[in-house]
Order: C-alpha cells, then sequence, then structure tokens
C-alpha cells in the first residue's frame, strides 16, 4: 500500500441531502483506478434542529465572534469541564405578586362561606 496516500492533503467536498435533524454517520472510501480500496475514513456529521444553530460554524473567525460575545458579556470560554462547574451560577430573583393568588383563595372563602350560612349542613350544627 503507498503511504504517501495518506500523506496527501486532498480536499473533497460534496452535499448529501439531511432530511431529519440528529447525527449523521459518514464513511469514505478512497479507490483507485482499477478499483482497490486503498483507504476509509469515517466521520460524525450532526444536523441542528434549527438553522440559527449552525450560523456560526467552528471555524476561527466564529471562535473570535464567540470571544468578543463572552469578553462583552462577562462570560469564559473553555473546553476545560471541571473549569464550568467552578463557576458560581446566581439565579435571578423572583418576584411574585400575591395578589391573584389571594383574590382566589378570597372567592373560595366567601363560597365556603355562603354555603355554611345559606344551606346549613346539619353536619356543622349536630349538637
Amino acid at each position: 500500500m503507498n503511504q504517501d496516500l495518506f500523506m496527501k492533503e486532498e480536499y473533497w467536498t460534496a452535499e448529501i441531502p439531511t432530511p431529519e435533524t440528529g447525527r449523521y454517520e459518514v464513511l469514505i472510501r478512497y479507490y483507485d483506478a482499477a478499483g482497490t480500496q486503498l483507504k476509509t475514513c469515517s466521520t460524525a456529521e450532526y444536523v441542528s434542529y434549527s438553522r440559527e444553530y449552525d450560523a456560526f460554524p467552528d471555524t476561527v473567525a466564529a471562535r473570535e465572534k464567540l470571544q468578543e460575545i463572552c469578553s462583552m458579556t462577562g462570560g469564559m470560554m473553555t473546553t476545560d469541564a471541571s473549569l464550568l462547574s467552578a463557576v458560581e451560577m446566581t439565579g435571578l430573583p423572583v418576584e411574585r405578586d400575591v395578589r391573584p393568588l389571594l383574590a382566589t383563595a378570597a372567592f373560595f372563602l366567601l363560597l365556603i362561606d355562603l354555603f355554611v350560612r345559606k344551606l346549613r349542613p346539619k353536619f356543622l350544627y349536630r349538637s
């Protein structure tokens, strides 16, 4: 087998239809003119749910843009998973309006009060 074939950098492009999102495994086989298989290589490609996720492919320009966004927002870029858990996450304060809950409770208390006063259930007035 010719080892020079493995040292050459050859670039080929192809468009493969991907009707659904998910992971696709791509197998590439190299053949010589006689039809003998010389080399195979495989890779996995992921098709995102939406095209917006593919807006910045993994290129130098995309990484620079991501670094710019990180510096503007106070974030950081890392591939080290242990650093990700070291980043302190603080939750946003949640403010809840209790007025709808109080109005609902008052409505049900009013219904209970009317039930007790008007219907006079026997189990409440036993002697």
